[in-house]
């Protein structure tokens, strides 16, 4: 999912442009935030697999406790890239709350003419 928000420049006042550019931002600023807190739990993923593959133990029950705490980093991935998805979608929402009727219409249709 991508902010799709494609009205022209000229269609729009000063005043959305600017706000719609701080929203975008925004939501910039804080997706390289997750992407990044992704980016780091994905290694420790890589180290713990690491670990455990080097790991002395051959105790079937002990490898498979040794795997929660991977399986739970996995979980706050998934959670993160989430969190990621919903902030695209508050985002478009906090930008076409700045739309008057005649924009919003103007969005629709390019929306059903791209769809």
């Amino acid at each position: 999912m991508d902010f799709d928000f494609d009205l022209p420049e000229d269609e729009m006042s000063d005043e959305q442009r600017t706000k719609t550019r701080l929203i975008r931002f925004k939501l910039e600023q804080q997706t390289i935030q997750k992407v990044a807190e992704i980016r780091i739990q994905q290694l420790e993923v890589q180290i713990a697999l690491q670990q455990q593959f080097y790991s002395q133990q051959i105790n079937p029950e002990q490898l498979k406790a040794d795997t929660k705490p991977i399986e739970e980093l996995i979980k706050t991935i998934a959670i993160r890239q989430s969190e990621i998805k919903i902030l695209q979608i508050q985002a478009m929402v906090e930008a076409k709350s700045l739309l008057n009727p005649e924009q919003l219409k103007h969005l629709i249709n390019q929306s059903k003419e791209n769809h």
